[in-house]
């Protein structure tokens, strides 16, 4: 079973922007982990979104998370989502904080809940596509 030369090139493009979007969300995670501040952060209260949970999924929740740069208290969403139920569990947690010193209203998540865990997933994704592709081409 041969796939034709536009769905061909239509996949390859997408393994691309994959490899991409996924490159850039590592390398923003890591910027953020090597150059803004740190501190311990706190899962304080849930957002409910409806409107970017994903296909086929009606309601997910991100966690806010509370933290102070020097005196001041901000708050900051997960990049995670999490489908369905409110994940109640994580309430008080702790969680790694970066945070522009210029900015510090300006953070994202550490750990499982930043953006490395997705940056990742994509590049992985890409990459297999277009080792499948590289392993499966014709020869000529």
């Amino acid at each position: 079973m041969s796939i034709p030369a536009s769905n061909i090139k239509v996949i390859f493009i997408g393994a691309i922007c994959f490899v991409l979007w996924g490159g850039y969300n590592i390398g923003k995670a890591s910027y953020t982990a090597l150059s803004w501040a740190k501190t311990e952060g706190t899962v304080v209260d849930f957002e409910h979104n409806t409107w970017s949970c994903g296909k086929g999924v009606g309601t997910c929740y991100q966690l806010i998370v509370g933290y102070y740069a020097g005196k001041t208290y901000y708050t900051v969403n997960s990049d995670k989502k999490f489908n369905h139920d409110m994940p109640t569990h994580l309430q008080d947690t702790k969680v790694t904080v970066y945070y522009s010193p210029a900015n510090p209203a300006e953070a994202v998540l550490g750990g499982s809940y930043g953006p490395m865990n997705y940056g990742i997933i994509l590049f992985l994704i890409g990459v297999i596509v277009l080792f499948i592709f590289w392993v499966k081409r014709e020869r000529k």
